[in-house]
């Protein structure tokens, strides 16, 4: 600093003047100031700003400065401390006392020295507007030199201003509680309980829900009914953990937030439908296909199917889609019946199963019994003989199997003896019943006409079924006739 412009006398008795320089503001947070030392004069007025009940903090360089006729003593202590009748900052700040020692060559070639830096600090008003505050030091400790007459030899020292704009607003935010732990299963509507709260009647808040995947399979996603509703609900395309976020905002302060967890489990797949695409087939390649209808709650779930088909040989298919058709070869006639279990990625699984007859190679009626379905004249028997009922079966592999069931039935279809070829009469023995005998390679059933009608000219429609138990699988017929 200089000295102002004035001539110091050698012989004048030592004095000094103190003056007070504000620079090297510290600021805490997110506050600052222009920093300035000034060449001739000193800084003492800083312009801050500060939240409402913000925590203000700066700092002051306490310079002093050689001038007048009395002067300090050399090497001696000087001490500065806050006047609190000339200081107005609001109750409860701290201002730190100074503590120096004079230069130990105090005199006009040395005309200033900094006694070092006070630190202020105090707590803004909760209500918003400009603010000015005075700060004031006494020295309260100094020893003069001994040649001055006595009397102050350090006095002055400006009031330091802060001039003080308080921004934002008195408005009490709203209190958010966001309620949980959540649990539930992927897939479902799982029902959320937020609370938001205002004090403040006037004001329109405006909340949000939102979610982050904490822990879940790739291609996650979740979506509320009402994201904008405290109340709502939330349903997930797969299980993990989750954290939601409620969010309001009053219009007036900044957000206030709260979060709660929400943990998902696996759902199992539901099959709905198990069916071959025809509940019959032929023997040949890839005879059969299944599909099975299934849905999941989770979505993003994968599944495979994993079928057993019931001829000792099984498969997989992995993934599988809902209703994807899977091929098949039974290499056998008859009834077959297909196990499937549907698994998710998550080991959740269900199981159903469908069956389908693969139909024998069956002949129609054999000889003597003539092939009325292709065309063929009704064979005409003489009422009171026996009529062979004959018909060959063959499984997909041209075996003949011995062990089925095939039944013989009728029906009196005419009152007259229908035009068609005489057939000789049978000498063989009538079976009872109606359930035909193998006699390899054909089933065989010698049928009694006066067992089927009493009429001896009339017609009779034959059919021969072959059986899945009480259920007609496969079914051939003929007409014949009767005459005396």
């Amino acid at each position: 600093m200089s000295r102002k412009g004035f001539y110091w006398p050698a012989v004048a008795a030592l004095t000094a003047f103190f003056t007070i320089a504000m620079m090297s503001i510290a600021v805490a947070d997110d506050f600052s100031v222009d920093n300035d030392i000034q060449t001739n004069g000193n800084q003492n007025t800083v312009n801050l700003s500060a939240a409402l009940g913000g925590t203000v903090t700066a700092s002051a360089q306490i310079v002093v400065d050689w001038q007048g006729t009395k002067h300090l003593m050399p090497s001696t202590p000087v001490t500065f401390s806050v006047n609190p009748t000339q200081t107005t900052l609001p109750s409860g700040y701290t201002v730190s006392s100074v503590t120096s020692t004079v230069p130990s060559n105090w005199d006009d070639t040395t005309d200033s020295f900094v006694a070092g830096s006070a630190s202020i600090a105090f707590t803004a008003p909760s209500t918003a507007g400009s603010y000015s505050y005075a700060v004031k030091w006494d020295n309260s400790v100094e020893t003069c030199a001994p040649f001055t007459g006595g009397g102050d030899c350090l006095t002055g020292g400006d009031a330091f201003t802060i001039n003080l704009t308080v921004s934002g607003s008195s408005n009490t935010p709203p209190t958010v509680d966001a309620g949980g732990p959540y649990t539930g299963d992927e897939g479902s509507a799982i029902s959320l309980d937020g609370t938001v709260t205002d004090p403040n009647s006037g004001d329109t808040v405006t909340t949000a829900w939102t979610y982050a995947i904490d822990s879940a399979d790739s291609g996650t996603t979740c979506a509320f009914a009402s994201a904008s509703a405290v109340d709502t609900t939330i349903s997930c395309t797969d299980d993990g953990t989750f954290t939601l976020t409620l969010t309001a905002n009053d219009g007036h302060n900044p957000d206030v937030k709260d979060a709660a967890s929400l943990t998902l489990t696996n759902a199992d797949p539901v099959i709905s439908a198990t069916s071959f695409a025809s509940s019959t087939a032929s023997c040949g390649a890839d005879n059969v296909s299944l599909s099975v209808a299934f849905t999941d709650p989770g979505s993003n779930d994968t599944h495979k199917a994993d079928i057993d088909w019931g001829d000792g040989t099984s498969s997989t298919v992995d993934p599988y889609t809902t209703g994807t058709p899977i091929p098949h070869t039974y290499l056998t006639a008859g009834s077959h019946t297909a196990s499937v279990t549907i698994t998710d990625d998550d080991g959740g699984y269900d199981t159903d199963s469908a069956t389908v007859w693969v139909n024998y190679n069956m002949t129609g009626i054999l000889q003597p019994v003539n092939d009325t379905g292709h065309g063929a004249l009704p064979s005409i028997f003489k009422h009171g003989s026996t009529v062979p009922v004959k018909v060959e079966v063959k499984d997909c592999d041209g075996s003949h199997p011995s062990n089925l069931t095939l039944k013989v039935m009728w029906s009196v279809n005419l009152t007259s003896t229908p035009p068609g070829e005489g057939e000789a009469a049978s000498t063989s023995a009538a079976d009872s019943g109606n359930t035909m005998r193998f006699s390899d390679p054909i089933y065989i059933f010698n049928l009694a006409s006066k067992s089927v009608t009493s009429d001896s000219s009339s017609g009779v429609k034959l059919f021969v079924s072959l059986m899945n138990g009480t259920k007609v699988m496969q079914s051939t017929s003929a007409q014949i006739g009767f005459k005396k």
